[in-house]
């Protein structure tokens, strides 16, 4: 599964938010404390959720100011083979992308590591909306279903299953654009 969101933010500033390995508990909202350590001659977090559960990450790759690629050696959920990617293609309007792979047997598993990955997204965008910068959330499911997400000016949120929908939000205001 991918997920990405395009920010009108400088790159550098998105990166500093978000590009340090255990900043995750500065903007994932379900992160409570993410501790760092050396295993083995790799970075290795902990991740404490909210709920009191860990999860320890080992970052295979990094390519400075752009991406890093962790795999999960330890988590409660019933998962296999885990890694991820987040990374910043450094774009006049920077792309976030968080991509996953794993194998479960448990649909809800899928879904809630869709959803926790969309949680993290939103975070992020929220944090530079809230500096006056618009945002494009969009992102691909595990069946390739391509999924939108935005917010007008209204709290309620909207989901549009078609891949042809796309929305720019700013605050206060939002311009929908159908293609």
């Amino acid at each position: 599964m991918s997920h990405s969101i395009e920010l009108s933010a400088p790159a550098e500033d998105v990166w500093s938010l978000i590009g340090d390995f255990c900043d995750i508990d500065d903007w994932q909202p379900s992160v409570s404390a993410c501790s760092l350590k050396v295993s083995d001659g790799a970075l290795v977090r902990v991740v404490t959720s909210k709920d009191g559960d860990e999860a320890v990450h080992k970052r295979i790759a990094k390519e400075a100011s752009i991406s890093y690629t962790y795999k999960t050696a330890r988590s409660s959920l019933p998962i296999e083979n885990f890694t991820a990617t987040l990374s910043i293609e450094p774009l006049e309007e920077p792309l976030i992308m968080w991509s996953a792979r794993f194998s479960s047997e448990d649909p809800a598993t899928e879904q809630f590591i869709a959803e926790e990955i969309e949680t993290g997204l939103s975070a992020i965008k929220v944090h530079f909306s809230k500096l006056g910068y618009p945002y494009l959330l969009q992102g691909k499911g595990h069946a390739n279903q391509t999924w939108f997400r935005s917010r007008g000016r209204s709290d309620d949120g909207f989901w549009n299953a078609s891949p042809f929908f796309v929305a720019y939000v700013q605050p206060r205001n939002a311009r929908i654009c159908t293609k």
